[in-house]
């Protein structure tokens, strides 16, 4: 994308509304290529409905949405100009220096390529991925950019179509397994390896309680109104490195026997060898799912009351992860750090303290049940998503306790974990191609 022309350029709209567009509206360009390409026209979905149905589910029609829903209304139906306006004029109150950019739209659904390049720039910018389908809409089918748009969009549905058979095959592998795993263990057999005698200590609960103070102690600079741009941008990896250094220390350096059993008692170990326990950890993260899709619908049907009371500025939350919002503008250097980072330096550093620290300090006087409950909810609290979401949360925590007393090492649940947001940012990555 084109840099902005100043350091204080505005960017409009709210960008998870947008993401959430994004891959909406590939899915109606996905549908309707199937449709075409299976002859039965008829048998796409209609557009103004679909259109209409996803402006309904958007949070805040801003004038970023309505850009948005033009440029898909056009793409689709080059021919109704008329609705790719009315969508553009969709938006009840624009912001402050929106109405320039709303009339380059304008310009561009009535004169197809009159705009200069310096709007085309600032389109682009404004735009995002909607620029594309806007400005390739009066193209020919052959055209070879319009040709990469739809091939992006095809993209998006082979890889969600195998992710979705692979997540269904290990949904009912996971589900045997735990079936089997419930008999053996109501037959008196072993099924967890999780080494209770080893104890856990006060030292665990301070440590993580250490982990999260630290953690958030970045507020402070908010509640002091401290707003020096170095402090702020140090005070951020800095609380990170110390929460993690204060955690695992005090866990480690206050509980008792020597420093290989003091690990040991975190997980921090081998296991039964390295490559065992990474498959333990693909089969775990199969035995996740059930417990996971649980959990969703849970927040399915939280999300379907929610619906019944009156949205209002005190009831807004964040509906996304803010990792979303920053994947949706980041370049191709950037998205790999924030892949490598929810893949693997979240599952070692979340499993070292939630399913290490914490589940070895609570199982000191808590059941299995008990712990992991407890657990769960801890961990769906510290994640920054709409409350909705904490049923799925928490059931994801709750199946890598499990993987953890399953194994009794911390090598399993880290590579479910890792799969789990692999997926996720890797999806994420497609879908904003």
């Amino acid at each position: 994308e084109p840099e902005p022309p100043a350091p204080d350029h505005v960017r409009y709209g709210n960008i998870a509304g947008q993401l959430q567009l994004v891959l909406q509206g590939k899915v109606i360009m996905g549908q309707a290529m199937a449709a075409e390409k299976a002859g039965q026209v008829g048998a796409a979905p209609d557009i103004d409905t679909s259109l209409t149905a996803i402006a309904d589910q958007v949070e805040t029609l801003d004038g970023a949405a309505a850009r948005a829903l033009a440029a898909l209304h056009l793409f689709m139906k080059p021919d109704d100009i008329d609705g790719a306006l009315a969508q553009l004029e969709s938006v009840q109150e624009l912001e402050p220096g929106e109405t320039e950019i709303q009339a380059m739209v304008r310009q561009q659904i009535n004169s197809p390529g009159t705009l200069t390049q310096k709007q085309l720039d600032e389109l682009q910018y404004q735009m995002h991925w909607f620029a594309h389908p806007l400005l390739l809409a009066s193209e020919e089918q052959t055209n070879p950019d319009r040709q990469k748009l739809l091939m992006n969009v095809t993209l998006l549905f082979v890889f969600t179509a195998v992710v979705g058979m692979l997540f269904l095959a290990g949904f009912l592998v996971g589900l045997v397994l735990l079936v089997m795993a419930a008999i053996r263990h109501l037959n008196g057999i072993r099924v967890f390896t999780f080494d209770e005698a080893q104890g856990g200590s006060r030292a665990h609960l301070w440590g993580f309680i250490a982990y999260l103070g630290l953690m958030g102690s970045p507020i402070l600079l908010i509640v002091m109104k401290i707003e020096n741009p170095t402090v702020a941008a140090l005070a951020g990896p800095l609380a990170f490195l110390l929460s993690i250094l204060a955690g695992v220390g005090i866990a480690i350096g206050f509980s008792r026997g020597s420093f290989g059993q003091r690990t040991r008692a975190l997980g921090i170990h081998s296991g039964r060898g390295i490559f065992r326990e990474i498959g333990s950890g693909i089969v775990g993260y199969c035995c996740v799912l059930p417990i996971a899709a649980v959990g969703g619908l849970v927040s399915l049907l939280l999300w379907w009351l929610s619906s019944f009371f009156p949205a209002s500025e005190a009831t807004e939350t964040v509906t996304g992860h803010p990792i979303g919002e920053l994947f949706f503008d980041a370049p191709v250097a950037a998205r790999i750090g924030l892949l490598l980072l929810a893949a693997v330096g979240a599952p070692l550093i979340e499993e070292t303290m939630f399913r290490g620290v914490l589940h070895r300090g609570l199982r000191r006087s808590f059941s299995l049940p008990a712990a992991g409950l407890i657990g769960a909810v801890c961990f769906a609290s510290v994640h920054p998503q709409d409350i909705v979401a904490l049923p799925v949360l928490a059931a994801l925590a709750f199946g890598f306790m499990l993987i953890r007393e399953w194994r009794d090492c911390l090598i399993p649940s880290m590579v479910a974990h890792g799969l789990h947001n692999g997926t996720l940012m890797l999806g994420l990555w497609i879908g904003t191609m």
